[in-house]
């Protein structure tokens, strides 16, 4: 599943994230920036967060709607991959209570677990 690159507000949605920023990440969220664009790395926020072990972040994007499926630009990774790979447990127990889906493939046919 594809997305848009990230126009200039969902930036700072990455770059809040990136800098564990959580009350701008939250107004941002708020006031209706898109949480499923990729940066110029193929990454949505969500991915970032996930990368971070950072579970509140990754909860604050669930709560506003993140796409939990959505596969970033490189390779098809989701959050979930992203999170078993680096050993998150925390985000990963997260991503599964919200309904990640333990079958979706990357782009050579690999799941998460």
């Amino acid at each position: 599943m594809g997305c848009d690159r990230s126009p200039l507000n969902s930036y700072n949605l990455h770059k809040a994230v990136i800098e564990d920023s959580r009350e701008i990440i939250q107004i941002l969220l708020e006031n209706g920036v898109e949480s499923s664009v990729w940066d110029d790395n193929g990454m949505a926020p969500l991915h970032l967060a996930a990368i971070k072990d950072n579970i509140e972040v990754v909860r604050l994007f669930l709560q506003h709607g993140a796409d939990i499926s959505i596969q970033d630009g490189e390779v098809g990774l989701t959050a979930l991959h992203m999170a078993v790979s680096r050993g998150h447990n925390g985000v990963v127990s997260l991503l599964l209570e919200n309904g990640a889906d333990i079958s979706t493939p990357d782009d050579e046919g690999q799941t998460a677990i």
